[in-house]
């Protein structure tokens, strides 16, 4: 459980000062609202930002150049799974379970392929 989350989906602590830290999250969360909406059980709903969040997030580091750089580099030298991996995963304290997450799935499918990478192994 997740009190940033919780705060997230209470719009009257979205207020200065957690805006700047809450932003993020809000941001996911207005991205996926017509899902979160559909989600009655408020213990549900969090657990599925937390999952959002993990998965916008792994977005962000597949988008950033440094990672385009290097799997540019490991596709150059033939490497049938470029490098590096971009994994999301969200761990539940209360089980101790470690959930892989299917961002590529989710976020990018039926997207334009902006980067031009062969992304065997991620959809």
């Amino acid at each position: 459980k997740c009190g940033g989350v919780a705060a997230s989906l209470d719009p009257y602590c979205v207020a200065s000062p957690l805006q700047n830290w809450l932003g993020h999250i809000v941001n996911v969360q207005r991205l996926h609202q017509k899902e979160l909406d559909g989600i009655k059980d408020e213990e549900m709903k969090q657990r599925r930002l937390v999952e959002l969040h993990a998965m916008e997030q792994a977005k962000n580091v597949y988008e950033l150049e440094v990672v385009q750089d290097r799997l540019e580099d490991t596709e150059e030298l033939g490497d049938e799974f470029p490098s590096p991996r971009v994994t999301a995963v969200v761990y539940d304290v209360g089980t101790g379970e470690l959930k892989k997450l299917n961002w590529w799935g989710k976020l990018m499918s039926g997207t334009p392929d902006f980067y031009g990478h062969n992304v065997v192994g991620l959809k």
